[in-house]
């Protein structure tokens, strides 16, 4: 287990309610992520899907204006609902997006026979503030220390490095914006690649939600200083889009130096298989 300052954190409790999914006239396809998808699970796949950037399961928004539930909440936090005929049951955050005000919930399949719009979904927000005591040179955001232990991380002591499985390794200049998300920190990003050729040439054609993948050569500000050469770990968090060039959307939850961290190649690093939820939920 990892050496963390979790013991320093504060939990907090915030609250949502379900997103309604944004549809024009103009539009061929339900735009952005938004409600409740019944049928669209973590572990499935990203691309295929006749949308216009569609979440997993509920989506929830602040029921306040200016909160900070996008900005709190992190991977891997308990969510429970609080009113209605599904009151008392419990979920796992899958996603964030902080250009949408939106949080992603993973519930079991039962829920969406009792679950309504107006029903209030509570959030125990922990994670923000966690850093690695033994890695100054790994900085960590929007994910909880429960995700980060189950996310089978080799500590090569030697070396002083980490080895993080992920499915795919990404090029910054696949993202959009690249140049410009210099933060590199908790970021929502989207990937450009939706032509199939390219998906195939970079070897994405399996990307799932809730895949874990790196993001190679990634310009980042650390240290109060731009490093072009960062490498990131990020969560495949909602779909491609059918209506646009662009492509899946990630969340970056950690970022480091090449030394520090070493990612590797491995087909079943997924949040859903560490968490028990989504397609893998047993």
């Amino acid at each position: 287990m990892l050496n963390t300052n979790q013991e320093q954190l504060i939990e907090m409790l915030l609250q949502g309610v379900s997103s309604t999914p944004i549809f024009t006239q103009s539009a061929s396809a339900a735009k952005g992520p938004g409600g409740m998808a019944l049928n669209l699970k973590v572990g499935d796949s990203v691309f295929g899907w006749a949308v216009d950037h569609a979440a997993p399961c509920v989506s929830i928004v602040s029921s306040r204006s200016q909160s900070p539930l996008p900005l709190l909440a992190c991977l891997g936090n308990e969510a429970r609902i609080l009113s209605g005929e599904a009151k008392g049951t419990r979920g796992i955050i899958t996603g964030i997006s902080k250009a949408h005000g939106q949080v992603f919930i993973d519930f079991p399949d039962s829920i969406f026979e009792h679950i309504s719009l107006e029903d209030t979904i509570q959030i125990r927000a922990f994670g923000q503030g966690l850093r690695l005591v033994d890695y100054e040179q790994v900085v960590l955001g929007g994910v909880s220390p429960e995700l980060l232990d189950k996310m089978k991380i080799e500590e090569d002591v030697q070396e002083h490095q980490l080895r993080i499985p992920v499915t795919a390794k990404i090029s910054a200049q696949a993202l959009v914006s690249a140049s410009q998300q210099t933060l590199g920190l908790n970021l929502d990003l989207n990937l450009q690649y939706t032509d199939l050729e390219q998906i195939k040439e970079f070897q994405l054609e399996h990307l799932r939600l809730g895949d874990v993948v790196a993001i190679v050569d990634h310009p980042t500000r650390y240290q109060g200083r731009l490093q072009q050469e960062m490498v990131s770990i990020a969560i495949v968090t909602y779909t491609a889009s059918s209506e646009s060039d662009l492509g899946p959307g990630i969340q970056t939850i950690m970022t480091g130096t090449p030394e520090a961290l070493s990612p590797f190649l491995h087909e079943d690093s997924n949040l859903g298989r560490y968490l028990n939820l989504g397609r893998y939920r047993v």
